[in-house]
């Protein structure tokens, strides 16, 4: 084996997460210092993970995440950092903000408090998704005693036990469902709903807390001079932004940022640049450095590196793997940490069609299946409905989900197969005639963390252990955190702790 290289820092994985640990490190230096020299290592040939965007003639097509929601400020901010916020564009925002359905037939989803409650006596009379016995058990909602112990439930039981089973079976099971491809029932409450959790711990019910939220927010507006809101704000939605030319800019602009970081590295193997990215670098194992201080990784076909610390911004799997070949005696309790998380694979099929061909006017931006419909469609984006410019004004696009936890088989089907299915239903669901004047498959394997009750354990044991290893961090899907805001924030959360223990440590 040759002898080790060396850098200061290396990312492992070229994801967003691992791409926004290594952006923060490389312009972490003031001129006077300079910023630590990083290598990032990535498996594959290209940067950014699920974050893809395709273009098809005039049509542009996400391959993974669509947007960013503005709520999580970590994706905003680095678009501004990068110099893309002036190209980034708001999603329409139309109400109802998604249909779901139920025994084929298009449904609007409530938007009222609760996720599942119509906003308004008037609205829940003129409901046609709820029998009446679950109407009347939404009503009922405000009356039920709230659960204060602290404990986590499963979201069945939390919405079962707030608002009746037809709320979680009609509405709340496939819109989490679709939203995180798994199986809704095992999820943790307070994991996927946070904020519904909350209102009922501060206020004692759902409705109460989302009436006093509704008087919060038209104070507020009235205070700016606005208004006022008129309806009560919602857990699953919020405001959406993405750059004009799709998501796949702001992996360009951090490879570009990093590929032109002016800060020497000490090798040649490390291309010369604070920024350096080795693809199609596969990180095989990691063990301690000489006398236990530092790290070398040791790459597949490549020479090892020898580094000050090291951030593995990767799934659960290919984490809990290096960690098994790490020479510390925490190591094996992280790797088994992580190795209790649970991932979902899914697929994605774009279509699109002539605007001609629709019978039938569209509301809202998409549409979310219950498992109760009996199929491995997930739901339905209107790609071409939510931003402008992703498709001509004489076409439709969509993009269908298929798969995920409850029906990992369908995803052995070619993609001829997936197309012809999600084609079928599109066009009974939603009254479209002919077939797709373009259509493609994208596969995502074993790419969406499940959040299901006991996984914030798992995730929170491997944070804790992570102090015991100094130098070392991980970031992204591995620490529980979903969406691309999320990824962001953990690796620049990765990368903070990184400095910190730079700082400490003379360079070597």
């Amino acid at each position: 084996m040759s002898a080790p290289v060396a850098t200061r820092v290396v990312v492992v994985g070229g994801g967003i997460s691992g791409l926004a640990a290594a952006y923060s490190i490389v312009t972490s230096g003031r001129r006077s210092e300079g910023s630590p020299a990083v290598l990032l290592c990535e498996a594959g040939p290209g940067l950014g993970g699920c974050v893809r965007t395709v273009r098809e003639g005039e049509l542009l097509l996400e391959a993974g995440p669509d947007s960013l929601v503005t709520r999580k400020p970590a994706g905003v901010d680095l678009c501004r950092e990068l110099g893309l916020d002036a190209e980034l564009v708001t999603a329409v925002t139309t109400r109802p903000a998604a249909q779901v359905l139920r025994r084929g037939e298009r449904h609007d989803l409530p938007a009222g408090p609760g996720m599942a409650m119509p906003s308004g006596l008037g609205a829940l009379l003129r409901d046609r998704l709820y029998s009446p016995a679950g109407k009347a058990r939404l009503v009922a909602e405000r009356f039920v005693r709230p659960r204060r112990d602290g404990t986590d439930e499963t979201l069945l039981e939390f919405v079962e036990r707030r608002l009746g089973g037809e709320a979680f079976e009609r509405v709340v099971e496939p819109v989490v469902g679709g939203l995180f491809t798994g199986d809704a029932r095992t999820f943790g409450a307070r994991l996927v709903v946070p904020r519904l959790v909350e209102l009922e711990s501060r206020w004692g019910s759902l409705s109460a807390g989302a009436r006093a939220d509704w008087r919060e927010a038209m104070r507020r507006s009235a205070a700016a001079g606005g208004n006022g809101a008129s309806s009560p704000p919602l857990e699953w939605s919020a405001a959406q932004v993405a750059p004009r030319q799709g998501m796949s800019e702001l992996v360009r602009a951090l490879v570009e940022r990093l590929e032109r970081a002016d800060v020497p590295v000490s090798t040649e193997s490390c291309a010369g640049s604070a920024g350096a990215i080795a693809r199609g670098a596969e990180a095989v194992a990691l063990r301690s450095g000489d006398g236990g201080c530092g790290f070398v990784v040791e790459l597949r076909g490549r020479d090892p590196v020898r580094c000050d610390a090291v951030v593995l911004a990767v799934p659960a799997a290919p984490l809990a793997r290096l960690l098994r070949t790490l020479d510390h005696g925490k190591a094996a309790a992280l790797a088994a940490a992580a190795g209790r998380l649970s991932y979902a694979s899914c697929a994605t099929v774009g279509l699109a069609y002539p605007r001609a061909a629709l019978r039938q006017p569209l509301r809202g931006l998409g549409l979310f299946v219950p498992r109760t419909e009996g199929t491995p469609i997930l739901a339905v984006s209107y790609a071409s409905e939510k931003f402008s410019g992703r498709a001509p004004p004489s076409q439709l696009l969509l993009r269908v989900f298929v798969g995920g936890a409850l029906h990992p088989e369908i995803l052995v089907r070619d993609d001829r197969e997936l197309i012809d299915l999600a084609h079928r239903a599109v066009a009974a669901w939603l009254g479209l005639d002919g077939r797709p004047l373009v259509a493609r498959v994208d596969r995502h394997a074993e790419g969406i963390p499940q959040l299901v009750v006991g996984s914030d354990t798992h995730t929170g044991n491997v944070r804790r252990g992570l102090g015991e290893i100094p130098g070392l961090e991980v970031a992204g899907s591995a620490l529980g955190v979903y969406g691309i805001p999320d990824c962001i924030a953990s690796g620049r959360d990765a990368a903070a702790s990184v400095l910190r223990v730079l700082a400490e440590q003379p360079r070597r």
